[in-house]
């Protein structure tokens, strides 16, 4: 519901009150399940001032519905855009006590996990846990009212829990110093690749992941699905020893995330009427 308003309001704007409008930075996610928000898309894709989608896999689902929406654009996420000041680095991460520790750090999928049944002998505890053998300290990230759930996977593990008191520069800080994070949080991802924090993605309930882990092709695993962690056990922890192996894991995401920055700012033509 919340696309279709989106759509409206971007229609309204341009067809009845003749102001520019753009759909700008998101994902686009259509699948013939239900009819109606494809359609809304055509219709207002032609008829706004410009389209730019933030990842590969949304560009291609609009293309495959709609090939004739040719002015369809792709700019990584305008979060690649952010200077970070190494300065900034350092707010609140001093309070925890991480010095000379080494930790991963862990956040959500939009998708349900095994834990608010079976909590303790979930395989959400589990490969936690299982991770900790790799490196032996956690820090679980929780920001949205939903992910607060995580203050009991963290006592379930022995691991520390930070919350909404952290904003994106001190989360960002904390993942220059993680040695990999286990996510489905798209700007945690984001964060993680800008500092050099080597990731381990999970998917979410759009396909956005997937186009994130497409732009770091490569270099980011493909997408862990959440609903299934039992059955990918082995995988992810493939994946975190495969980071620790990797030498020079930091220098390929600072790079890919350099150029899509440059890439991202682009985006600021179409808006001005140059691309």
């Amino acid at each position: 519901i919340g696309a279709i308003k989106g759509l409206f309001m971007l229609w309204f704007a341009k067809c009845k009150l003749n102001k520019q409008a753009f759909f700008l930075n998101g994902s686009v996610t259509l699948t013939l399940v239900d009819s109606t928000l494809p359609a809304m898309v055509n219709k207002v894709f032609q008829a706004i001032d410009g389209v730019a989608v933030r990842e590969p896999y949304s560009y291609k689902n609009i293309k495959d519905f709609y090939p004739s929406l040719n002015h369809i654009k792709m700019y990584p996420d305008s979060v690649f855009s952010l200077s970070v000041n190494k300065d900034q680095l350092t707010k609140k991460v001093s309070e925890l006590d991480i010095s000379n520790k080494d930790f991963f750090c862990f956040s959500l999928s939009m998708l349900p996990m095994d834990y608010r049944k079976s909590r303790s002998k979930s395989s959400l505890v589990y490969i936690i846990k299982k991770l900790k053998k790799i490196v032996p300290n956690a820090i679980l990230l929780a920001k949205d009212v939903e992910d607060q759930i995580l203050k009991d996977v963290a006592k379930d593990t022995n691991s520390m829990f930070v919350g909404g008191n952290f904003d994106y520069l001190d989360v960002m800080s904390l993942l220059s110093k993680s040695k990999f994070i286990f996510s489905g949080r798209y700007h945690h991802l984001i964060f993680a690749a800008k500092v050099g924090c080597p990731t381990i993605p999970i998917a979410s309930s759009s396909h956005k992941i997937h186009g994130l882990s497409e732009l770091f092709k490569d270099i980011m695993p493909y997408p862990i699905d959440p609903t299934d962690l039992w059955g990918q056990i082995d995988t992810i922890v493939d994946a975190a020893n495969n980071i620790m192996k990797t030498e020079n894991i930091k220098e390929l995401y600072i790079n890919r995330a350099e150029k899509l920055k440059i890439d991202s700012m682009s985006q600021g033509a179409l808006i001005k009427g140059d691309q």
